[in-house]
């Protein structure tokens, strides 16, 4: 009762300069969470009774689900989930397209994940891959002036079956399931261990029997066991995204074959008579440490989740106005005791006043290092030092369906959305060999057709095609022969 009293004194405090909405305030239905349901006041001419009367309440415990969680599905439980995923860290951008273009740089694999707590999963995937990321064989000859024939992949590897089996620890999903702030699914920061192998052995079924050779040596990847920190989100239902860093123990297989007489004193008559000669193939594993990154998207199919209205504007910013965009893009790097590479792009965009046009420009690069030791003490060390490759876009953009949009009320006046333009890129490289250095400059112009999109306050997507029309270089041959150039960057943005 003291309680109420004093509530009801601080009230009148409050209110004291109108009568009349004191009186109202006294009629009215006041909730607290001390548990008073009601006040009421009566007035008359002599006196003031007021009465007070406690009932038991309760608070309904309200769920609030925010555009995060709608949008990479934290509150939905989800114990399996099948995916099918490429590494778009295998991609190399920009780049001409040809019929073996996505063959050569995805990694295309179909798996499926299970939690078996709700802090630990494990998750199996297979593929079937002839090319990146795995090693073509490269083929050697004793002989320094025949070594680089075989270098070039002239008799390359069959397809291969490459599967995986991966352990996820989701370190924090335990204490965000006890603050109410996640469920158990596969939305979640980890720390991984992978073990990855390459079934079929490389089958070497023909010689090259040029120069007439009887040595010849190949490498090829076997397998592979990995350490990862990384952030797995699934989005809108059937998205998924897999950021990552991992130190990597590979090994690849060192393979010789010799061809030699019966007797073993004969040289070895060309062409060849395998009546006369014999074979024999030595193996020798070659183990090497890398750093890796790795971004992984695709498509998720898990829990289904009916009447969702997931709300896309939310997480693409589609109302937000804008006028400049700083963009970096997620790095590819892998450094290893015999190579370093790392590759990624910086760019800058400007609004042309409040039109639908802008004038975007990139900054790639690609730095390159390399020390290829021989397999043998008789087989020549590559001289191949390192690489620097910069490429610089200029591209006058119009956002054609701009105005149509804004109009309507479905977006800002950003950088976001379908667009066309011109697309201007120099090149220039710069290859340093033992004896040798290379300069390289090259330029084109091209018609630019592509889709940009903000994610959230700090992320964006950039996918282009461009098919050039004019070219220009230094070198022997032109880089893209005029063939459409394929572009995909996807970062942070600022």
């Amino acid at each position: 009762m003291k309680k109420a009293f004093t509530l009801l004194y601080s009230t009148l405090g409050l209110l004291h300069s109108t009568l009349l909405f004191v009186i109202l305030t006294l009629f009215f239905v006041i909730p607290t969470l001390g548990g008073i349901s009601t006040a009421f006041a009566q007035e008359s001419a002599d006196s003031v009774r007021i009465s007070h009367s406690e009932e038991t309440g309760t608070l309904e415990k309200q769920r609030f689900i925010d555009r995060y969680d709608y949008v990479f599905m934290t509150k939905v439980p989800t114990k399996w989930m099948g995916k099918i995923f490429t590494n778009l860290s295998a991609f190399e951008v920009p780049k001409s397209i040809d019929k073996d273009y996505f063959r050569n740089n995805t990694d295309l694999r179909v798996g499926i994940e299970h939690k078996v707590t709700p802090s630990f999963s494990i998750g199996l995937d297979i593929a079937r891959n002839q090319f990146s990321p795995f090693r073509k064989a490269y083929f050697y000859d004793k002989n320094p002036s025949k070594a680089y024939i075989y270098l070039f992949g002239l008799n390359p590897p069959v397809a291969r079956w490459v599967t995986s089996v991966d352990l996820k620890w989701y370190y924090n999903m335990a204490l965000r399931i006890r603050q109410g702030k996640s469920v158990n699914n596969f939305s979640g920061n980890y720390f991984s261990l992978k073990f990855e192998k390459a079934w079929n052995e490389e089958n070497f079924r023909t010689l090259l029997t040029i120069n007439n050779a009887t040595d010849y040596y190949a490498q090829y990847y076997s397998h592979q066991f990995s350490v990862s920190y990384g952030i797995q989100r699934r989005f809108f239902q059937f998205g998924l995204a897999d950021f990552s860093i991992s130190l990597n123990r590979n090994t690849d297989q060192i393979v010789h074959r010799k061809l030699s007489s019966l007797d073993g004193n004969t040289p070895v008559q060309f062409p060849l008579q395998w009546s006369t000669i014999k074979q024999d193939v030595f193996y020798n594993p070659d183990n090497n440490w890398s750093i890796t990154t790795n971004f992984k998207v695709g498509i998720a199919f898990a829990d289904i989740v009916q009447g969702l209205h997931t709300p896309h504007c939310e997480a693409f910013h589609c109302l937000v106005n804008e006028q400049s965009l700083w963009k970096i893009s997620w790095p590819q790097l892998r450094l290893s005791p015999v190579s370093q590479t790392i590759d990624g792009s910086l760019g800058f965009e400007q609004k042309i006043f409040h039109s639908s046009f802008s004038l975007n420009t990139y900054w790639n690069y690609s730095l390159n290092h390399l020390r290829q030791d021989s397999f043998f003490e008789t087989t020549p060390t590559l001289p191949f030092t390192y690489n620097i490759v910069n490429y610089i876009n200029l591209q006058p953009r119009w956002y054609f369906l701009m105005r149509t949009l804004n109009k309507a009320g479905k977006a800002g006046n950003n950088l976001s959305g379908p667009y066309a333009g011109f697309n201007i890129l120099t090149a220039g490289a710069y290859d340093k060999y033992k004896t040798l250095r290379l300069p390289f400059r090259y330029c084109y112009t091209g018609i630019l057709l592509g889709f940009q999109q903000k994610i959230f306050d700090r992320g964006f997507i950039d996918i282009s095609l461009t098919k050039p029309f004019h070219e220009s270089t230094q070198s022997v041959t032109a880089l893209y022969n005029k063939k459409p150039v394929f572009d995909f960057k996807l970062g942070f943005a600022l």
